[in-house]
Formats: structure tokens, C-alpha cells, sequence
């Protein structure tokens, strides 16, 4: 059964009951039905509907509206309430009950809009800008990188509602579950509904690669598509469809691939009123041979794979800059010590050995975030290097998070990648396999504020003799305005000792909102030896405080730091060519690049790191 509705200028609703009715006789024959429809999470009278239909012979569906005067909508968890009804249907032939159908769904209208400063058709090819019940929806989101334990098959439902809970709890209003795995289990999207988290669906797994062209295979793919959203557009939370993956990368024909899309969004708008963007990212020379525009969206992945380039603030400000969404944004880092015990052997925790390789620990490019990020490579004791690569994850999310929420509304949503991932690994996850949040949550849970005071800044190394500036901004994704409020800004040097002190008044913080309001300029690192941080409070007009944010920086030289990073890039790119390429992680070992004479001894000897 299908609750297909629609919601009216006059704040009524009209509720379409379809349903699939199958009569098995060989003639036709009328049936009663008895609708009802009820408040699943709030109190309301009943509102029922008697009606007969004569059916013939077969499958047929069936169509009832019901009106509802008041209609109770259901809303993200930082728009408004998850308002949600039972709709339950019984069918009788004459006295005798046939069959009886319920389910739980949310009334809400989903549409999409351009984003601001991008032109159709020239710059984009599609809305990129969502809208829930005519509020606009910012979206704060993860990739999924599940079903959580997809290789043993041992996760709970209650293992959803705790990871659902956790990211909501880090503030974010929306996973997008994309092209890499399976659609979720129907826990996964009931758990969302109850907790006002919207979901961004790649409908099926179409990620990276070709498909076939023959029409027979073709219309399984397309039938496939249905058959998921059909299962899943009663739950309010679904929001958005996206067709594939990166699909667009190494597609053998454009032009197919751009059609095949397509065609997919044609099958499932068929069947659910939402927006729908053929794939991600599109902006790839392949995605531009298939007719789409260059500012179609960005993965904020180059920083990672390019390690050395750029450091992360000048990577942002320059290569991720200037697109309607951002669909994946990545940073890796190590699960706890306590996790990393769980499967890592003992012999190899420290320093690592193979096994870390055999989990996806990049450990040249974890040293490299550490050292963009603190100054050192952190390498003192296994727990200073875990917790290292920890905080420079979530520190260069913060960073770039912050960034990119300064462009609302012309940027409209960010997905980090991932929120978890499917098995033990040292790579994306957020929240590692055990359940477990890594420092970075943390840092994304400040970044992710709904209501976020939050510090522009163009470096992270500053001179003892240069003025440290930037501006304060206020984000605010709230449909409340706040007025009367209080800035407090700090900055303390390595000792403890506050340096700069000031206070400043805002009139009114706008709803829905993204405005700078304070610049700054402080003449006071002259006293500040390696590093320095400031510190941010807003509060209402009552003395609460709604917002708090923090950073350090470091003292050094921007440029100088930038061309140390560079020759450490030329130096990874030349030890993952010579030993292997970046898929293979031999080359951080010298048993098996030769360096030095050293030779691997199978069951002999335990291979250790290099650089460690």
C-alpha cells in the first residue's frame, strides 16, 4: 500500500490510499473496503472510509483519497516534529475479511530549486537545492558506508537505531546512502522517520563501472530500481534518488551512460513524486563528454589523494571551491587503541606491521595529516599517533565543513566520507565498526551546529610579527531568528594566558541564514611560542549559550610549510611507483622494497614500517 499524498494551500492534506487488490475468481466481483487512517506518534479522531469496488479478474490497483482537514506534517529534526499516521486497509467479500494491509507513513512535500550564482545549463544541469514543505533543507550529512557488518552478517536492528541515534546526535539531519552497497534494511528507514533524519538514496548499487547495453538486461536494472523505491517511498525520510556512483568515471560511452541514467529516473519518478540527479559527480572529463556541466558538484577527495599539494585550508579555498553540493568529502584516520586491539595481533600494534596494511591504514598519508595538522608527525607511542590521526580527521572536517556552510545557500548540502563503514578498517569511517565514535566525531559535531558561530581564516601558520586576522560569521539553519545576542571571542597563547579579549553585540541573527559579522585584527603573537587558540562563545539575549567553536593554530611559515609538503609528496609519489602503486601497501615496508638489503622471511620475522 502506497500513501501517495499531497498537501494543500489551506493547510489540509489529501491522503491517496493505492493498493495492489488481486481477485482470483474468473469473474469479476465487488469488494468492500474499510480505510482508516490514525496518528502513529501523536493523538487524533480516526478518520475512516467505507467504499466498494467491483474488481475484475486479476491484479488492479485501487485508489481512495481521504481529506484531512488539519494535516500534521512531518519535518527533519531541525525543521519541526516527525508527525506520523498508520494508514491500515481491510478488504471483506461480504461478511468474510479477504485480506488486511497497514503501514506508517509522514505527510511532506519534497521539490528542488537552483541554487543561487549557478546558471542552468551552463554551469549546472540540474537543482542541487532541496526543499521540505517549502523550507529549504540544509543538508548536514555522512555517507553511510554500510550495512554495518555486510561480510558476517552479525548486526541488530538495534545496532541501526544506536548509529542512527549517534548521527543525529553529531547533528546531522540527513545520511545518504550511496552507490557503493545495498539499499538499507527497512529498520534502517523506519529508525530515520522517528528521528527527523532524511535520506539521500542512490537506489541501487551502481557504482564505478560500465552496464549493459541489451535491452533484456537493461529492463532488470530498471525493474530492480522500482522494486527498491517502491519498498521504500512510504517513509518520509526518503528525500532525494540518485541513479549511480561515480558511474561517469570510467563508463566506455558517455552518451550511454548519460541515457542509461536517465531512463532509470524516468522508471522511478513513475512511481515516487522526489527529486532525482542521474549521478555524482558528473564532473569529470568522462561526465562532460556525456553533455553535463562543470559545476555539477564536487567530490572534496583531491586533498586525500594528492596528499602533499596543497595544505588542507589552501586546498579548500582553491580545488573544492565554487559548487552547488558537495556529495562526498573525505579524511581518513585509526579506530581507537581499545578497537584496534580487536583485530590487529599484539606483536603488530606498534609499530605497524602488516596487518595494518591488510585494513586500509595509508600509513604515509596518515603521517602527512598529522603533520598538516599539528606540525609533527605525532609518532611518539602508539596512542599519540592514534589519537593524532584522529583529531586531524575531524580537525580538517571542521575546517572544511565551516568553510563550505559559509557559502549557504549557494552550497545547499555537504556528505562526509563515511559516517561507518562495513568492517574494521583505518580508512574514512567517523564512527568506527565497533560502534565506537573517533575524536573526529566530535569535531564534527561542533562544525555540524545547526546555530554555529564559526572563524574565517585564510592560514593555519602565522608569524610572531603579523597581525592574526579573520572574521566571525554566524550560520544559522534554524527557522528562528535570534535577536540581542553576544559574541565572545578569545585567544590564548601555549601557556594558558589569554592574549586577546573581546566582546561584541548582534542585533538579530536572520533565520536560514550564513553572514559574517565581525573582522578581526590582533597584533599579540609576538608572546605565543609553537601554537595558539582561540576560542568562540555566542549567547542569547538571556546570557544561555547556543553556540560554542574553537581552533588552534600553529606559529611557522605558510609558504615554507606548503614547499615542505610539496617535496614530501614528489617523495610518497616515487616510493608508491617504484613499489607497487597506491593500491598496494608493501612499499611502506622495507622487507619487501629491498631498501636497505632487507629481505622478507616469511613466518620469520614481523615486517615494521618505515618512517616510524
Amino acid at each position: 500500500m502506497y500513501a501517495n499524498n499531497t498537501i494543500n494551500k489551506d493547510g489540509s492534506a489529501d491522503v491517496n490510499l493505492e493498493i495492489t487488490v488481486e481477485n482470483t475468481n474468473k469473474v469479476a466481483k465487488e469488494f468492500s473496503f474499510e480505510a482508516a487512517l490514525n496518528g502513529k506518534n501523536f493523538k487524533m479522531k480516526e478518520q475512516k472510509v467505507n467504499f466498494k469496488k467491483t474488481i475484475q479478474p486479476g491484479t488492479h490497483k485501487v485508489i481512495q483519497k481521504i481529506h484531512l482537514k488539519e494535516a500534521k506534517l512531518w519535518w527533519p529534526w531541525d525543521l519541526g516534529d516527525q508527525n506520523l499516521y498508520t494508514a491500515k486497509i481491510a478488504v471483506k467479500d461480504g461478511k468474510l475479511n479477504q485480506d488486511i494491509n497497514e503501514t506508517t507513513f509522514g505527510i511532506r512535500e519534497v521539490t528542488s530549486k537552483w541554487n543561487p550564482g549557478f546558471v542552468k545549463d551552463v554551469d549546472v544541469t540540474f537543482p542541487r537545492s532541496t526543499y521540505i514543505n517549502g523550507k529549504f533543507h540544509f543538508i548536514r550529512s555522512a555517507c553511510w558506508g554500510g550495512p554495518p557488518n555486510i561480510f558476517v552478517g552479525r548486526t541488530e536492528t538495534s545496532d541501526y537505531k544506536e548509529l542512527i541515534r549517534l548521527a543525529k546526535e553529531m547533528n546531522m539531519n540527513n545520511i545518504r546512502i550511496f552507490g557503493w552497497h545495498p539499499p538499507e534494511v527497512p529498520e534502517f528507514y523506519q529508525y530515520c522517520d522517528e528521528m527527523g533524519m532524511t535520506v539521500w538514496q542512490d537506489m541501487i548499487p551502481l557504482g564505478t563501472g560500465n552496464i549493459p547495453s541489451d535491452e533484456k538486461n537493461l529492463a532488470e536494472i530498471f525493474n530492480e530500481g522500482v522494486k527498491v523505491v517502491v519498498e521504500r517511498r512510504n517513509h518520509p525520510s526518503l528525500i532525494m534518488m540518485e541513479g549511480g556512483e561515480e558511474m561517469m568515471f570510467r563508463t566506455r560511452d558517455p552518451k550511454f551512460g548519460r541515457e542509461f541514467l536517465e531512463r532509470l529516473g524516468d522508471s522511478l519518478q513513475a512511481y515516487v513524486d522526489l527529486p532525482y540527479v542521474p549521478d555524482s559527480p558528473m564532473t569529470d572529463h568522462v561526465g562532460q563528454q556525456a553533455g553535463f556541466k562543470p559545476k555539477e558538484a564536487v567530490h572534496a577527495l583531491r586533498y586525500f589523494y594528492d596528499m602533499g599539494k596543497w595544505l588542507h585550508e589552501d586546498w579548500y579555498q582553491t580545488k573544492a571551491d565554487g559548487y552547488p553540493i558537495v556529495p562526498e568529502f573525505a579524511i581518513t584516520s585509526v579506530p581507537s587503541v581499545e578497537s584496534l586491539k580487536k583485530f590487529i595481533p599484539e606483536e603488530e600494534l606498534w609499530t605497524p606491521g602488516l596487518s595494518w596494511g591488510h585494513h586500509w591504514a595509508d600509513l604515509t598519508r596518515l603521517r602527512m595529516q598529522n603533520w598538516d595538522v599539528f606540525g609533527s608527525e605525532m609518532k611518539g607511542s602508539l596512542e599519540e599517533f592514534v589519537n593524532a590521526t584522529q583529531d586531524a580527521q575531524g580537525i580538517i572536517f571542521q575546517n572544511g565543513i565551516e568553510h563550505f556552510r559559509r557559502d549557504k545557500p549557494s552550497l545547499s548540502g555537504i556528505a562526509l566520507c563515511h559516517y561507518i563503514t562495513y568492517g574494521p578498517d583505518m580508512k574514512w569511517a567517523i564512527v568506527d565498526n565497533y560502534r565506537k565514535p573517533k575524536n573526529s566525531y566530535y569535531f564534527v559535531q561542533k562544525a555540524y551546529q545547526p546555530l554555529l558561530v564559526n572563524f574565517e581564516f585564510k592560514k593555519r601558520r602565522w608569524d610572531t610579527k603579523e597581525p592574526f586576522v579573520g572574521n566571525i560569521w554566524v550560520i544559522n539553519d534554524y527557522y528562528k531568528s535570534y535577536k540581542d545576542c553576544t559574541v565572545k571571542f578569545e585567544m590564548k597563547d601555549d601557556s594558558g594566558k589569554v592574549i586577546a579579549n573581546k566582546t561584541f553585540s548582534i542585533d538579530k541573527i536572520e533565520e536560514n541564514s550564513a553572514k559574517s559579522f565581525f573582522p578581526i585584527n590582533e597584533k599579540v603573537l609576538k608572546s605565543v611560542k609553537s601554537k595558539f587558540f582561540v576560542n568562540l562563545e555566542l549567547t542569547d539575549k538571556s546570557g544561555k549559550v547556543i553556540s560554542k567553536n574553537d581552533y588552534f593554530f600553529l606559529i611557522g611559515d605558510q609558504k615554507e610549510a606548503t614547499k615542505h609538503f610539496n617535496a614530501w609528496k614528489d617523495e610518497r609519489l616515487k616510493n608508491e611507483n617504484e613499489n607497487g602503486g597506491y593500491g598496494s601497501y608493501y612499499h611502506f615496508f622495507k622487507d619487501f622494497t629491498g631498501e636497505d638489503g632487507q629481505r622478507y622471511e616469511s613466518e620469520t620475522q614481523i615486517p615494521r614500517a618505515s618512517g616510524f
